[in-house]
């Protein structure tokens, strides 16, 4: 375990602690966890490639599909 020291606005500071005493941990499993999360997903950047990688590697796969269409398609039945 390495001990560093960050400087984090106070508001931040005194809503993460709340949380904390919400979930009965401590402040550090929370920024810990929050950490963790923010270095596992997925930058913007990171979906954006891999976007451009399936549009070079396969063109044709939305080619005719209408995508309005298609999110309609999937949401229906949602508000049921």
């Amino acid at each position: 375990v390495m001990k560093t020291t960050i400087h984090l606005p106070d508001d931040l500071v005194v809503r993460a602690k709340a949380e904390a005493n919400r979930r009965r941990t401590s402040l550090r499993a929370v920024i810990e966890r929050g950490l963790r999360r923010e270095l596992e997903t997925p930058s913007s950047e990171d979906l954006e490639a891999l976007l451009t990688s399936l549009h070079e590697e396969l063109p044709g796969l939305w080619q005719g599909v209408d995508a309005d269409e298609y999110v309609d398609e999937q949401r229906s039945g949602w508000d049921d």
